[in-house]
């Protein structure tokens, strides 16, 4: 606006000179002298010209700046914009968590991004100890103030640069895919569980069912690594005075991080009790402990660079703490439930899983579910006592109808979704009566969660 408001002027000025000129001009060439009886009119009709003629360049060359400024007020203008646009494309805001002012105390890792080329290392995913391949699950126990609740992870598909994983925790009803990239596998140095809905699937630099083979090589080699724990800002944490190392943000996305290092405490393996397939093993870990920002943190990672699966974690000041409690995954070693049913019986199963506190069988129970209803259709004969049980959180009462529920809800899944005859499956609940283990850990309570198949 400022360059067009100065414009008007300069033509107006231009317009007075060119009705000028011709009044000079057009004197001095009528006789071809001055006029008579004025001979210094002349004179002062050449001054006027002259003056005329300075002041309309004087008038243009302003009107020149003034457009320039003008244009470099635009230019300054776009550029900043284009500036500010990419601060705000930028992966991660850095934030201080106390004061929410901006932190350049290292760089966070990218999001929603594709993962890099890596070499396919599936020929090593199945020598694992925990083979890394399609029907993977993984179920972690996390003990809070109002029970246990399960969240698994379940391999969905596999590529050369990544591998994809369906989550969901059975107390929020929250589902979510997080695709890890093999490259992080190899070398990231951050950990982050748990998930929200707005989280990116691609979390650059962390990993989320174990360590990197780069961590488990630093304990093992260094007796030192250093680490990060990430997760999902928790309204509870902030409540309670958690205090992260900082707190990032990005895209309307914000997460704590707590950072450090992390000691090789025992120098041998540490073994950890875990359901696998069914079947209660125990598997070797490294045990290491540390200071992360300020939280006491500790952690028992499968001794296995092909995959160092995190079988515990803990945050004992906060009362945080998780643990694997079972794995499942094609080709194992236990026993079938029909082999189980035909030798024994009887036959535990810890494949059906329900929301927290409820009779809801959550999806990941379908192949376990087929697989029982498939052993009635070979074996027609048979006929099946389903059993419910539940660890002893909540109260005898409590638990006696949740196990019975329970119970109730397989027989309706296996008539509805499978046509299995409703007079060959009879239910029962035992709540917390019959346990397996001790309920006093968080393995034990695992394992005392269960269905039991009885033949007839």
């Amino acid at each position: 606006m400022r360059a067009a408001e100065n414009a008007v002027p300069i033509v107006a000025a231009g317009a007075v000179i060119n009705n000028a000129v011709p009044e000079v001009s057009g004197g001095a060439a009528s006789s071809g002298r001055p006029a008579s009886g004025k001979s210094g009119n002349g004179l002062l009709g050449v001054i006027v010209l002259v003056a005329s003629i300075l002041l309309f360049l004087g008038l243009l060359g302003l009107g020149g700046c003034v457009y320039v400024a003008y244009r470099i007020k635009n230019k300054t203008m776009e550029v900043a914009e284009s500036v500010t646009q990419q601060g705000q494309e930028a992966l991660k805001v850095p934030l201080d968590s106390a004061s929410g002012d901006q932190n350049a105390n290292g760089s966070a890792p990218a999001q929603d991004v594709r993962c890099p080329a890596a070499p396919s290392v599936t020929a090593s995913d199945k020598a694992a100890i925990v083979p890394l391949g399609p029907g993977l699950t993984i179920v972690d126990a996390w003990h809070v103030s109002y029970g246990d609740y399960e969240l698994i992870e379940n391999a969905d598909s596999f590529a050369a640069d990544s591998v994809r994983f369906f989550m969901s925790d059975g107390a929020n009803h929250n589902e979510v895919y997080r695709t890890i990239c093999r490259e992080d596998l190899q070398t990231a140095h951050a950990y982050k569980t748990g998930f929200g809905d707005g989280d990116p699937e691609v979390f650059r630099g962390t990993t989320l069912f174990s360590v990197s083979a780069a961590v488990l090589n630093d304990l093992k080699t260094k007796r030192r690594a250093t680490f990060t724990y990430t997760q999902t800002v928790d309204e509870a944490d902030d409540a309670a005075g958690k205090t992260a190392s900082r707190r990032l943000e990005h895209d309307g996305f914000t997460w704590d991080e707590w950072s450090g290092e992390l000691v090789q405490v025992e120098p041998d393996d540490t073994l950890i009790p875990v359901i696998v397939n069914d079947q209660r093993v125990e598997l070797p870990a490294v045990h290491a402990r540390g200071m992360l920002g300020k939280e006491l943190t500790e952690l028992w990672v499968v001794d296995d660079p092909l995959n160092p699966v995190t079988l515990r974690f803990a945050q004992p000041n906060s009362k945080f703490s998780l643990q694997v409690v079972k794995i499942s995954f094609p080709g194992g070693e236990a026993p079938k439930i029909e082999q189980s049913l035909k030798q024994n019986g009887t036959a535990e199963v810890h494949g059906i899983y329900f929301d927290f506190g409820s009779d809801r069988i959550r999806r990941e129970s379908e192949p376990v579910l087929k697989e029982i209803a498939d052993a009635m259709k070979t074996n027609s004969w048979w006929n099946l006592s389903i059993e419910g049980h539940t660890d002893n959180i909540g109260g005898d009462q409590y638990n006696q109808r949740l196990s019975e529920r329970r119970a109730a809800a397989v027989k309706s899944a296996l008539v509805e979704r499978y046509s299995i005859d409703n007079s060959r499956l009879k239910t029962a609940g035992f709540g917390a009566s019959q346990p397996k283990e001790s309920n006093n850990t968080l393995e034990g309570r695992a394992r005392n969660r269960r269905v039991e198949l009885v033949r007839h």
